[in-house]
C-alpha cells in the first residue's frame, strides 16, 4: 500500500527557533521546501500533519546551514515538552510516570506515523526501556537527537527536573549526548539506528504533581486526536497540498517523492484504488479552501488567489466558475446576482 508518512507540524517550531538564533532565516528555508512560513511557530505552533520526508529534508538542511554540529541535540535540549503544542498538556494529566510513558507510546503514531515505538526490559528488575525508530533513514540521527531530550523532559514532569536516565541509546552521528545536562549521567549505546532511554521501577511508580487535580474536559487531547495523520493516500496528499498554501503547489513528481514511489505509480494507485487523480485532489483541496476563505474571511480576491497558488485573479475566477458556475465575488455576495 502506498502511504505518505506524516509528522505533526508543531515539530518544526523548536528547529526554526534554533535556526533564527544561528542567524538563518527559517521562513525562507520553509519556503524552499514548499512549506508555509507559519510552521516556524509563534504563540501557538501549527499542529496539522506534514509529510515526514519534508521534515527530514528540512532538518538535514537546517543542520547544515546552522553550522551547529549537534543541531538536533541542541534543539531538543532547549525544548520543553510544553513547547510543541498540546502534547505536554496531555501528558501532564497522567497519574504516574508509567501511565505517562504508555500514553506517549499510544500517541506516537499521531505524532509521527513514519516511526515505530516499543518497550523492552531494562537492566534492573521492573525497569523499562522506551525505544523509538524512524522508518525514514535520511536525517534520523539529528531527528533522534532532537526528540530524545524532549521525551526525557516528559518523564521529568513526574520524576523532577534533576532526574537523568542512566542508560540511553542514540546514534553516534547525533553527537555527544553526555554534553547535555539531561543525558550527562548515562551509559550510551551508539551503534544503533533508533533512540531509547531506561526508566527505573521507582521512577515509573512516581505520581505526577497534577495526579490528584481535576482532569478537566480533555480539550487538548480532543484537539490532538482531531489533527492526527490521515489514513488514506488522497487525504495525505490533501494535507501536503494545504501545507504549501501561500508558497507553491506541489507537483505530482514532488508528491510521489513524499510517498517514496514514482509519479507513474502514484497516478496508477490513485486511479485504481481511489478512482481519482492527483489533479482532482488539487482541485478539490483548492475548492474547499476557497469556499472557506470567501465565506469566513475578509480577504481580497487577489490575496485568496495567491494563497491558492493561482498566478492572478483571472485564473482563480476561471477555476471558480468551473466549480460553481459563479464568480468568487458573486459567491461571497449572493445579493449581487439578484440585482
Amino acid at each position: 500500500m502506498v502511504k505518505i508518512p506524516m509528522v505533526r507540524g508543531a515539530a518544526f517550531h523548536p528547529l526554526c527557533r534554533l535556526l533564527e538564533e544561528a542567524g538563518v532565516d527559517s521562513a525562507r528555508l520553509l519556503h524552499k521546501h514548499g512549506l508555509s512560513p507559519a510552521f516556524a511557530g509563534g504563540e501557538a505552533p501549527r499542529e496539522e500533519p506534514v509529510p515526514s520526508r519534508l521534515f527530514s529534508e528540512f532538518a538535514l538542511e537546517a543542520h547544515r546551514l546552522s553550522g551547529i554540529q549537534e543541531f538536533g541535540l541542541e534543539a531538543g535540549s532547549k525544548t520543553g515538552v510544553h513547547s510543541i503544542g498540546d502534547l505536554g498538556r496531555i501528558l501532564e494529566q497522567s497519574f504516574t510516570v508509567h501511565a505517562l510513558i504508555l500514553k506517549l507510546a499510544e500517541l506516537m503514531p499521531l505524532i509521527n506515523s513514519g516511526s515505530e515505538t516499543w518497550f523492552e526490559p531494562g537492566r534492573s528488575p521492573g525497569s523499562h526501556r522506551f525505544c523509538h525508530r524512524q522508518l525514514l533513514k535520511a536525517g534520523h540521527a539529528q531527528i533522534d537527537g532532537y526528540a530524545l531530550p524532549i521525551f526525557i523532559d516528559g518523564v521529568r514532569l513526574g520524576a523532577g527536573f534533576a532526574w537523568r536516565p542512566k542508560w540511553i541509546a542514540l546514534h553516534r552521528k547525533a553527537g555527544a549526548p553526555e554534553s547535555r545536562e539531561a543525558l550527562s549521567n548515562a551509559d550510551i549505546a551508539s551503534e544503533v539506528d533508533y533512540f531509547a532511554f531506561e526508566i527505573p521501577k521507582r521512577v515509573l511508580c512516581l505520581k505526577l504533581p497534577f495526579a490528584e487535580s481535576p482532569r478537566g474536559d480533555n480539550e487538548a487531547e480532543s484537539r490532538f486526536r482531531g489533527q492526527s495523520p490521515p489514513e488514506t493516500l488522497p487525504d495525505a496528499l490533501e494535507h501536503s497540498i494545504r501545507a504549501g498554501f501561500g508558497v507553491r503547489m506541489p507537483t505530482v513528481e514532488e508528491s510521489a517523492h513524499l510517498a517514496g514511489v514514482s509519479a507513474r505509480t502514484l497516478r496508477r494507485v490513485l486511479r485504481a484504488d481511489y478512482d481519482t487523480s492527483f489533479r482532482k485532489i488539487v482541485e478539490q483541496t483548492r475548492m474547499r479552501e476557497a469556499f472557506f476563505l470567501l465565506s469566513q474571511c475578509d480577504l481580497c480576491l487577489k490575496e485568496i488567489a495567491h494563497h491558492l497558488g493561482y498566478s492572478g485573479n483571472d485564473n482563480f475566477t476561471h477555476a471558480f466558475r468551473r466549480w460553481t458556475g459563479r464568480t468568487p465575488s458573486d459567491y461571497r455576495d449572493p445579493a449581487r446576482t439578484e440585482r
